[in-house]
């Protein structure tokens, strides 16, 4: 590429915690060719994690110069993080001084804040995308300084100011709307379940199926996505015990630390439920397939966030809410009798409660950002 053809080129840095969101967005911009892309975000999900995190991974197999940011959260008890936010700020600021972007498009969280007040700062402009039902603090002060505020659920509209913030729904990967090219191998005589605990995994589901594995598999077949966490060594630990099972009479057992885009577009075909904690993303995902869902709300989330995304499948007649602290095989199995005789809703339903152009609408935003 030569300098000119980069210099013509328009500036994004994408930053924010949730980086599923970005990923429809960045391969369009991507396809188009008329943008370059930065991403400020995290290499380490967690500080004692020895393993990459899925955005990393994510971000740099698309060729994305990939910036992690040392910041802190600017809420809790810990004085420390007020001396990490602040160095938070000045290493945003330098960044963003260095790379000199047209447009900052942030997905929220703590990670996105230092970055946003450096933007603002520096005069660069705003959009913010908002995932879940109710916002944390972190995204009510970056919507302070945003030119423009999306949003994925009309709830959300009390929050914010709304001259600047708009519903679109959720943008969501373009595989998701394809057919599956391949289906899993199960057992067809049992149901299937897809168990997705997210890209660091969540230990507690985690835990429940290893300890529970050999029962679990004489009823169903399972598609189980449990995240990499160095820490808590999830996948390793699954993948031990499956392979000391006896493999006659029982279901099939695909097991993942990550899963690609056609993968969980097949899993999702595949399976009779799911089975999640109640992410913005998985929720959505969930009511875009149509798919029934058992519901493990995360219990110490600010403001209740997973349990109020939850009740949107649970008023929609797809999900049950199962709590954390009553997981276990008995009330699990009982649940899953309770999810396998429930209605699907219907398209127009679905259709109401979700929007499929939430893509598009979010690029014509930022074409008119860039103008």
């Amino acid at each position: 590429m030569s300098m000119k053809e980069n210099l013509d080129k328009k500036k994004i840095i994408f930053c924010g915690g949730h980086h599923t969101s970005s990923l429809p967005l960045i391969d369009s911009l991507l396809d188009e060719g008329n943008f370059e892309l930065v991403f400020i975000g995290r290499k380490k999900a967690f500080k004692d994690d020895k393993n990459d995190s899925l955005e990393f991974l994510d971000i740099s197999k698309r060729d994305i110069k990939f910036y992690d940011l040392k910041t802190g959260k600017f809420y809790g008890k810990n004085p420390l993080n007020i001396v990490k936010v602040i160095g938070g700020f000045f290493h945003a600021f330098y960044l963003l001084f260095k790379e000199k972007p047209n447009l900052i498009i942030s997905f929220g969280g703590y990670i996105a804040v230092p970055v946003v007040l450096a933007g603002f700062i520096l005069r660069i402009k705003i959009i913010t995308h908002e995932q879940t039902v109710v916002t944390g603090l972190g995204n009510k002060f970056i919507a302070l300084f945003a030119n423009k505020i999306l949003l994925t659920w009309p709830n959300s509209l009390k929050y914010f100011n709304s001259k600047k913030a708009e519903v679109i729904g959720l943008p969501l990967r373009k595989s998701l709307f394809q057919k599956p090219k391949e289906t899993f191998e199960i057992n067809k005589k049992l149901p299937t379940i897809f168990i997705t605990c997210g890209k660091t995994g969540s230990h507690i589901i985690n835990e429940f199926v290893l300890s529970n594995l050999g029962d679990l598999l004489k009823k169903f077949n399972i598609i189980h996505q449990a995240g990499d966490y160095s820490v808590t060594n999830d996948y390793q630990n699954l993948k031990f015990v499956y392979e000391s099972l006896e493999k006659k009479d029982r279901g099939n057992y695909h097991l993942f630390k990550f899963m690609f885009d056609e993968e969980v577009l097949s899993a999702f075909t595949s399976c009779d439920f799911v089975v999640s904690r109640s992410g913005a993303h998985t929720i959505y995902e969930i009511i875009h397939f149509q798919k029934k869902a058992i519901l493990i709300p995360i219990p110490w989330v600010s403001h209740n966030e997973q349990y109020l995304n939850a009740k949107i499948v649970h008023n929609l007649g797809l999900g049950l809410i199962l709590e954390e602290e009553t997981l276990n095989l008995d009330n699990f199995l009982s649940y899953s009798t309770r999810i396998l005789n429930k209605s699907n809703i219907s398209e127009q339903q679905n259709r109401e409660i979700i929007k499929f152009d939430a893509t598009k609408l979010f690029l014509d935003e930022i074409s008119r950002q860039l103008q």
